[in-house]
């Protein structure tokens, strides 16, 4: 409380630094492994899963508004380790995109399936939650960019009708 967003973004860019070796371990590493490594950093911290989860959605926004993926990956490798495991879709993003990291599309399969399992065994999405069809799409888009199966053809479509969403700010 208090912090301007220009020093809420420099403490955010400290914090995107203590997890470079995790960061650069995407590439070679599988999901379960780099997870395992971040577990590492959450139990060195010396904070509770909550400041942590806090500090880490706030992060990983930083990260993204300036541009600072290596910030931006920190919040999402912390928060699948914490327990948010559809967050792990994020590093499937990055690694297919070649966002922060070197670009791997096998990698990105193993983050997108982390994703997928959570939501799978009931995890709430992270993204879109009212689209019921959206994990069916992250599913046939994983198959497909495996190449095992699906095609565009195959890919439901998505439910909200064309019509773009409608926001009311409040005073």
């Amino acid at each position: 409380q208090g912090a301007t967003p220009q020093q809420i973004d420099a403490q955010c860019d400290q914090f995107g630094g203590l997890l470079t070796a995790q960061i650069a371990a995407l590439g070679s590493k599988p999901a379960a492994a780099v997870l395992n490594d971040v577990n590492g950093v959450i139990l060195n911290s010396g904070m509770s899963a909550d400041q942590l989860r806090t500090t880490s959605q706030i992060c990983m926004a930083s990260g993204y508004k300036t541009d600072n993926m290596q910030t931006a990956l920190a919040g999402a490798l912390l928060l699948p380790a914490l327990g948010d495991r559809p967050v792990a879709e994020l590093v499937g993003h990055h690694l297919q995109g070649g966002f922060g990291t070197a670009e791997s599309d096998d990698m990105a399969i193993n983050w997108y399936e982390t994703a997928l399992g959570a939501l799978d065994s009931g995890s709430a999405p992270v993204f879109a939650p009212d689209q019921t069809d959206r994990i069916e799409v992250l599913r046939q888009a994983t198959l497909k960019l495996s190449g095992v199966g699906a095609t565009a053809t195959t890919v439901p479509t998505s439910a909200t009708d064309g019509k773009l969403p409608v926001f009311s700010l409040g005073d």
